[in-house]
This record gives C-alpha cells, sequence and structure tokens, in this order.
C-alpha cells in the first residue's frame, strides 16, 4: 500500500512539471516557469498593476532602458527609475515646478535678467546683490517685481524661454527628457 501511495505522487508531481511553461517577459528579458504561457513576469506585472498610470511606467522604462521592476513609483511625481530619482511631471505641473523654483531663487538671477525684466537699472540689482545677504535679498526683488507689475509668471516665462524648464529642474544635467504614454507629454527631471 505504501509504494502505491508513493508512485501515485510521484506521478503527480512529474504530471505538474510536464505542464509547467518556460517563458520569458517582454520587458526584463527575464526566464521564468508558469502553467501557462505568459509574455511578463511577476516582479513587472505587479509594478505595471499598482501604478497610478501603468502606461507611464511602461513608458519610462522603456526610455531608459530598464524593466517595469525598475520603477519605482511615489509622492509628487517623484520615482526611482533603474536607481535614480526623477520628477516626472506634465507640462503644466513643469511650469508650476519652475515657477516655485524661481519665485524661491529671484536672488540669484543675474541683474541684467532682472533688468531686461522689469525696466530696471541693472545697478540696482548690483547694488542689491553686493550686500552678500543672498536669500535674504529675495523679498527686495520680489517688491521691485511688484512695484513694476512684472508677475513671477512672467518670469518663469521668460527665464524658461532662455535656458528651459531642465535647468531649473534637473540639478545633474540641466535636461528635460520627453516621455509620451496615454495620450499626454511627461516631462523628466533627474533629482
Amino acid at each position: 500500500m505504501r509504494s502505491l501511495r508513493f508512485k501515485v505522487f510521484r506521478e503527480e508531481i512529474y504530471r505538474e512539471e510536464e505542464e509547467m511553461v518556460y517563458c520569458e517577459c517582454k520587458y526584463c528579458g527575464e526566464e521564468f516557469e508558469a502553467e501557462e504561457e505568459l509574455e511578463v513576469c511577476e516582479e513587472c506585472e505587479e509594478a505595471i498593476e499598482y501604478a497610478s498610470n501603468p502606461a507611464l511606467i511602461v513608458e519610462l522604462a522603456n526610455k531608459f532602458g530598464c524593466a517595469p521592476k525598475d520603477v519605482g513609483e511615489y509622492e509628487d511625481g517623484e520615482y526611482e527609475i533603474d536607481g535614480i530619482d526623477y520628477l516626472v511631471l506634465t507640462d503644466s505641473e513643469a511650469d508650476e515646478k519652475v515657477k516655485e523654483y524661481i519665485e524661491e531663487t529671484l536672488w540669484a538671477f543675474s541683474p541684467g535678467f532682472l533688468s531686461m525684466i522689469t525696466g530696471v537699472d541693472s545697478e540696482v540689482f548690483e547694488a542689491i546683490q553686493d550686500n552678500d545677504k543672498c536669500e535674504g535679498n529675495n523679498e527686495a526683488i520680489k517688491s521691485i517685481l511688484e512695484a513694476t507689475n512684472t508677475s513671477i509668471e512672467e518670469v518663469a516665462e521668460e527665464a524658461i524661454r532662455w535656458d528651459g524648464r531642465g535647468h531649473f529642474l534637473d540639478r545633474y544635467s540641466g535636461e528635460e527628457i520627453e516621455v509620451y504614454a496615454d495620450g499626454e507629454f511627461y516631462f523628466c527631471y533627474r533629482i
């Protein structure tokens, strides 16, 4: 009786092994076994399934030459892509982030740029910057913008026109990397 049960058990294992299929993930190339033919490994499938925008995860992986399982989504547009942190934003989100950044760093803009945008002599901005207060000069420059009816949006638009958004949002190379997913353009900045 005992050998009969062992024989039946061994045949069931053999039958299960015969039913397994070798598969290769179309995203990461990882080989795996499954009961049926699958195109995506479990790790990549989970990364796509649990993403707020699955199409974006797939396109980010394609653009950066990695697999969806190598793309981690955090809060506020922050992603880790193949071990590197990026800010991934829509066009309007990127413009808003640049505007926020510029509003906090007006003190760092060149006197020539500030003069061009406000119509105030560059010597005024040079005098402000010569006091070596750096960030402490931000409010003084904001008051000049207000006095000249120059909006932060105007400053941001002109700064983007001259330097691009990557200059303000990508602290490594100043690059802006474009990705198209789910009917919308997204812009990536290394942070």
